[in-house]
């Protein structure tokens, strides 16, 4: 304006220091910068807490950021009905990158496969026994029964107050109950010793 006046004033500046709503909408006013300050205070929060727990899962945030990329596209190959060898590959493309991840992933993934082969051995083992237990009975029949039998017996009984013994024999028991031996009372007679 002033170059308009031609008042021959060069302005080379012009801000304002402070400005204040009027009294009566200045809590409103503030409430908004407020809740503006809170908004920012929850999303840095919510971020450092993202961080904080992709970390401890894989390891690093960059890294889980690739391997959630790489989950993403075995659910859209499993939902396309893709062809089962590529999905099988994504999905252990998914694995060996959470492995290689480490963090608490990882780990729980190492315990499913240890629980897996632990389980897996514990099968092959009673399907193991249990193939011998039948060539067991079919090499003897009866010694076989016999022995299961008393292994049956033996185990029933193992906390219980039955003897079972392999030939003829005979055992006496007294069951009468003997008077109590009662020592070291004896009623003071008032000296001293």
């Amino acid at each position: 304006k002033f170059d308009e006046v031609g008042a021959g004033v060069e302005v080379i500046f012009a801000g304002v220091a402070g400005a204040h709503p009027e009294k009566s909408v200045a809590p409103a006013f503030e409430d908004v910068v407020e809740a503006d300050h809170k908004r920012l205070t929850e999303i840095e929060k919510a971020e450092a807490d993202a961080i904080r727990t992709l970390a401890g899962v894989v390891g690093e945030v960059d890294r889980a950021k690739s391997i959630v990329v790489e989950l993403d596209e075995w659910e859209r190959l499993k939902n396309a009905k893709a062809e089962a060898e590529r999905t099988i590959r994504q999905e252990q493309k998914v694995n060996d990158l959470i492995a290689s991840a480490g963090g608490e992933a990882a780990s729980l993934i190492s315990e499913a496969r240890a629980a897996r082969w632990t389980a897996y051995f514990r099968a092959r083992g009673a399907a193991a026994s249990s193939e011998g237990l039948v060539l067991s009975y079919r090499a003897a029949p009866l010694p076989f029964k016999v022995a299961r039998y008393l292994e049956a017996l033996r185990e029933g009984s193992k906390n219980s107050r039955v003897w079972i013994v392999p030939f003829d024999t005979r055992v006496n028991v007294n069951m009468e109950e003997q008077e109590p031996v009662v020592t070291g009372f004896a009623p003071s007679d008032g000296s001293k010793q």
